[in-house]
């Protein structure tokens, strides 16, 4: 209502509604009460209805029903068999494993069968079924077992499954059997002790032959006889009858008669060897050296061959018989005293001669004959040896005796105090003496003069072993500072 002419606004002025009535109080809206936004309340249309957004499914049954919505826009959908709203899938069974299953399907509905399709599956096996497409593990490979060979001796014609228990008849016939064919005659060539059943091969000439291994002919594949051995001769002919012997003319059993040497013969073997003299193979080798010396036994001289013997016999070739002079000892005093004569003898034997020889002493007389006299004149060891030359002129071993020569103060040292007992001693002799003799060498002698025991008498009484020593008479010479005692011992046993 506005006044262009007035100057004064008296505070009148009015604004429009919003539908166009000056100073009026009416609103537009939607007034299409089939539009989305129709508004009850509006006096005028504003031109602003629209159709959309309560737009959708109005059927209560329909799987996208809108309870929004209030204008049905025939966008109604179901569900398929999949329960997908508005989809186009199909249900049935997915399972691979069971009879029915169907591939084509999208979801499963629970129908799957597994017993219809069951069974077994294995063409192999003997209760096979070509419809089964589950197996039941039923499958069983016995029934329909056996040998499917028709050659076999046990064939099964019902057998569709091979069991590798087909057989062969053996040689006699028998199935599965191991028994073999061929000749069962022992006396056969081709006998076969293996054999079970015979098959007529017997044969009795390919074995024939001699069988007797001493045989020249021996054969020692044939197995029967057929008479036929022979042997050989004496120069190795199979069924020969030549002889062998020496067939050289200069040996000793030459055989005239021989056809054949057989490394028989016999030669001279040395100058003494003569040759029987027979030409039939009888002869012999006279052997003339019976000892094998190289002097034949016409030129043989039996005699003594030992130089040491009374009969000794430079051209003896052959040994005879020696003589020997039989060796005695001297008797006589082997500790004697200085300067004193003492007498020696020897066994005497009728013609003989006697040879003495003395050293530490002289021979007084007696040189020739088996009694000498000796004077000693040096003290210490001596010695007094003989030699015996028989009436044949036979010089025997030369007999020696050792002699302690003792000096001239035996005397007085013989008065100092000793004594040996028990004597005669058997296993053991003891010495007793003053203080003197401690530390005194002593020998014994026995009465050819030898020194069998020595040694230092180391206290005032010794006891001496004699337990080795041979029964008889000994000499005990004591040696000390002051000169030498000396005194028989006997031993008994």
């Amino acid at each position: 209502n506005y006044d262009s002419t007035a100057t004064i606004d008296d505070g009148s002025c009015l604004e429009e509604d919003e539908c166009g009535n000056c100073g009026g109080n009416e609103t537009s809206g939607c007034t299409d009460s089939g539009a989305c936004n129709y508004d009850a309340a509006a006096s005028c249309d504003d031109g602003s209805c629209e159709f959309d957004s309560c737009a959708g499914c109005t059927d209560a049954t329909a799987c996208n029903y809108n309870t929004t919505a209030t204008i049905d826009d025939d966008s109604c959908l179901e569900e398929d068999e999949c329960g997908n709203c508005g989809g186009n899938e199909t249900s049935g069974c997915t399972d691979a494993d069971a009879c029915n299953f169907n591939p084509a399907v999208s979801c499963d509905d629970g129908t799957c069968d597994f017993g219809s399709c069951a069974g077994c599956t294995d063409p192999a096996a003997c209760n096979y079924l070509p419809n089964a497409s589950i197996d039941d593990g039923s499958c069983e490979f016995d029934s329909c077992a056996g040998c499917t060979d028709a050659t076999a001796c046990n064939f099964d014609a019902t057998a569709t499954i091979d069991d590798e228990s087909c057989l062969e008849e053996d040689e006699c016939g028998n199935c599965g059997g191991n028994e073999t064919s061929g000749c069962t005659d022992s006396g056969a060539c081709n006998y076969e002790a293996a054999a079970s059943c015979d098959d007529e091969s017997c044969e009795f000439n390919s074995c024939a032959g001699c069988t007797d291994a001493s045989a020249c002919n021996y054969n020692a594949t044939a197995t029967i006889d057929d008479g036929s051995c022979l042997e050989e001769d004496e120069c190795g002919n199979c069924g020969g009858t030549s002889t062998a012997g020496c067939i050289d003319p200069d040996a000793c059993n030459y055989d005239s008669n021989a056809d054949c040497d057989d490394n028989s013969c016999v030669f001279l073997e040395s100058d003494c060897d003569t040759c029987s003299g027979e030409q039939d193979g009888t002869g012999t080798l006279v052997n003339n050296d019976a000892d094998d010396d190289g002097i034949c036994d016409n030129d043989e001289i039996i005699g003594c061959q030992d130089p040491e013997a009374c009969n000794y016999d430079p051209n003896a070739t052959d040994e005879g018989e020696c003589n020997y002079l039989e060796l005695f000892s001297i008797s006589g005093d082997f500790a004697p005293v200085i300067f004193n004569s003492e007498i020696y003898t020897y066994p005497s034997a009728l013609g003989s001669t006697y040879e003495w020889e003395c050293t530490g002493g002289a021979i007084q007389s007696g040189n020739g004959t088996s009694e000498i006299e000796v004077v000693w004149s040096e003290t210490g060891s001596g010695e007094v040896c003989v030699t015996e030359t028989n009436a044949d002129g036979c010089a025997g071993e030369q007999a020696c005796s050792t002699i302690a020569i003792l000096p001239t103060n035996i005397e007085e040292l013989i008065t100092q105090s000793i004594n040996i007992f028990p004597n005669p001693a058997s296993a053991s002799v003891t010495i007793t003496a003053g203080e003197s003799i401690i530390n005194a060498s002593y020998q014994l002698f026995d009465t050819q003069g030898r020194k069998v025991k020595e040694g230092v008498l180391e206290a005032a009484s010794t006891t001496l072993n004699t337990n080795v020593l041979a029964s008889g008479s000994y000499v005990i010479s004591i040696e000390t500072d002051q000169g030498v005692v000396r005194q028989q011992i006997m031993i008994e046993r």
